[in-house]
C-alpha cells in the first residue's frame, strides 16, 4: 500500500484502490444511500431536481453515474459517451462503443502468439530467455556472445 492524500479532504491515508480516506469513504456511502433512497421514492426525477431536493453536489452525482453505481431514468441523460459523444444514462461508454471495444480486445487477444502449452501470450522472441554465463562453456557449446 502507498501513502496518498485524500481527493476530498486532503488528509494522508493508506491507498487501497479508492482515492478517499476512510472517513470520506463513509461520507460518500452515506451520500449514495441518501441518493438511492430519494430515487427509490422519485424514480423519474431529473438531475436538477435531485440536486435541489437532496442537497448532494452535482459533481458527486455525476461521479456516481460515471462509476456505474447509479442510473437516472428521468429527464435527459446527463452523461455523454467518452468515445462517440452519444447521450448515456450511466457509465463512460455507450452500448455500441462498449461492444466495439470488446470486439477489438477479443480480436487482439486471439491474434497474440501463444506459448506452446496454450497459455498466456508470449513475446516476439517466443519466450526465450538469455543469460550471461561466466567461466568456461560446457563441452560442445560456445560461450554466448553479446
Amino acid at each position: 500500500m502507498e501513502l496518498r492524500n485524500c481527493r476530498r479532504c486532503g488528509r494522508p491515508f493508506l491507498y487501497a484502490g479508492i482515492p478517499f480516506c476512510p472517513d470520506c469513504q463513509d461520507e460518500d456511502e452515506r451520500l449514495f444511500q441518501t441518493l438511492k433512497d430519494y430515487l427509490y421514492d422519485h424514480p423519474q426525477a431529473s438531475l436538477g431536481e435531485i440536486v435541489r431536493e437532496t442537497g448532494i453536489a452535482y459533481e458527486t452525482i455525476v461521479r456516481f453515474l460515471r462509476e456505474g453505481r447509479l442510473e437516472l431514468t428521468g429527464g435527459e441523460p446527463p452523461l455523454h459517451c467518452e468515445r462517440c459523444g452519444a447521450a448515456i444514462p450511466t457509465g463512460r461508454l455507450c452500448g455500441g462503443c462498449t461492444a466495439l471495444l470488446e470486439r477489438e480486445i477479443s480480436r487482439g487477444l486471439a491474434s497474440a502468439p501463444r506459448s506452446p502449452a496454450g497459455g498466456a501470450p508470449v513475446s516476439s522472441r517466443e519466450g526465450r530467455m538469455y543469460t550471461y554465463r561466466s567461466g568456461p562453456a560446457p563441452k560442445g557449446q560456445a560461450k554466448p556472445g553479446r
